[in-house]
This record gives C-alpha cells, sequence and structure tokens, in this order.
C-alpha cells in the first residue's frame, strides 16, 4: 500500500513539473542498484571538472519535450543510497550524485548527458552536465551483457550553492537525433532546512 501512495506521490509530482516543460510520463526503469552494503563501482570520467555549479534554464528550454527513452539508476548522495525519502543535502559543500545511465535503443551508455533538478514548488530547473564512463559490470550483465555498457556509472560533484533552498526532484536527459530523452527513477533531494 505505501508503494503505492509513494509511486502516486513521486507521479503527481512529476506531472506538476512537466506541466512547464512539456515532458511525458515516463516508464518506471529497472533498478539494478547494488545490493544493500555494496559500494557502487562509478568512478568519474577522464576529464570530468570536479565541481560544477547546475544553470537554471530558460522557459523555452523547460518546455521541450522530453521522451522516455533512457534507462538509469541514480542510486546515491554523498555515497549513501536511496531509501525512498527526499535525501537531505547541504549547500555548504559540494554534493556527489552517482549511478548509471544507459540508452536502451542503442544499448549504449551516452558520453555525456544533464542531470535536472525541479524545484517542486516553483517548478523551476537548473541542469548540470554529467558524464559516464565508470565501470559498472553489474549493469552490463543485467541489461544483456553487451560490452559497450560496461561503461555506464557516473559520479559528478556538483556546487548546489545556486539553488534556492527547497524539494528538488531529479532526473537524466541526453539529447540523440534531436530528441531529448529522459530517464526519472522518482529521486527527490531537500536543501536547506
Amino acid at each position: 500500500m505505501m508503494i503505492h501512495v509513494r509511486r502516486a506521490l513521486a507521479l503527481s509530482i512529476f506531472a506538476a513539473a512537466c506541466g512547464l516543460s512539456a515532458c511525458k510520463e515516463p516508464q518506471p526503469p529497472a533498478d539494478f542498484s547494488p545490493e544493500a552494503g555494496q559500494a557502487s563501482t562509478a568512478t568519474p570520467a577522464a576529464g570530468a571538472p570536479l565541481v560544477e555549479a547546475p544553470v537554471e534554464l530558460t522557459y523555452d528550454q523547460r518546455r521541450v519535450a522530453l521522451v522516455p527513452g533512457l534507462r538509469c539508476n541514480l542510486e546515491r548522495v554523498n555515497g549513501t543510497a536511496f531509501a525512498g525519502a527526499p535525501m537531505p543535502v547541504s549547500k555548504d559543500e559540494s554534493t556527489r550524485f552517482s549511478g548509471w545511465l544507459a540508452d536502451v535503443e542503442t544499448k549504449q551508455a551516452p558520453a555525456e548527458f544533464d542531470l535536472r533538478f525541479v524545484n517542486v514548488d516553483s517548478k523551476r530547473v537548473w541542469k548540470a552536465n554529467a558524464k559516464t564512463g565508470g565501470a559498472r559490470q553489474d549493469v552490463q550483465t543485467l541489461l544483456g551483457g553487451d560490452a559497450a555498457l560496461a561503461a555506464t556509472g557516473y559520479l559528478s560533484e556538483l556546487d548546489l550553492g545556486p539553488l534556492p533552498d527547497g524539494t528538488y526532484r531529479i532526473y537524466a536527459v541526453f539529447q540523440k537525433n534531436g530528441q531529448f530523452l529522459s530517464c526519472d527513477n522518482g529521486r527527490s533531494i531537500v536543501i536547506g532546512s
């Protein structure tokens, strides 16, 4: 019962956020988190910036249609696995996001993508660049074994200082063939009190 309530709440928050961004309802991705107590093997891609601050999208950028088409899992924030509730973070220090991302059509890991942060109250949206390249043999195995899926992991360290306090839904976006593909597995953070 509680899972259905959480799912309904998550979909209603996403639907409200999509009202201004013209995105479509996501298909739930498979959750291939490492087992409890097992650390993610994602490492930063070569040349990835150590700390980046997200930038706010304009109204026109938010209105671009998002098409579900990626498989992903935002697994951890600052090394702590998501447990269902929005995870609290501080603006006083950088925040590390880790997980994995795969393009289901091409069975590859997009080299670069955006992490999007939607403020659930104001519907303002920020994005930060992210890169795959971290070794994730567990994901490779679970998605069929293709060698191109061995480097689906990511680890992005961000300065969340520019974001106002509040609750943010986080999802991944990748541009391919003129479309913006998205993956949302229901992760949220809370900045501030």
